[in-house]
């Protein structure tokens, strides 16, 4: 997946679930970064970079496996492919959009 098809792809997931509350931000290295922002009443999915409760970095290909069902988030954290840093309750929140 591109990133293009990944935050398409987290914005179809986000329509119609309740706002998570917090803000995420993706650090996907050189393919770019995701905010999300759910603390306006919606989830808003974004491209860029900036202040949030949580940052979680991984590569892209790992985040669309993540998207697509191929790998676990549990296993992409225990084996190093996913680092959170910040407030782990956001991510879990923010799971429930994957």
């Amino acid at each position: 997946m591109t990133l293009d098809e990944v935050i398409n792809a987290l914005k179809q997931r986000a329509a119609g679930k309740s706002a998570i509350g917090a803000k995420v931000k993706v650090d996907l290295g050189s393919d770019g970064q995701i905010m999300l922002d759910g603390t306006a009443g919606e989830n808003v999915i974004s491209t860029g970079d900036g202040d949030a409760d949580c940052t979680v970095t991984l590569s892209l290909a790992n985040f669309a496996a993540l998207l697509e069902g191929g790998l676990a988030p549990e296993l992409a954290y225990l084996t190093g492919r996913m680092k959170i840093s910040g407030d782990m309750g956001v991510v879990m929140r923010m799971a429930e959009l994957m």
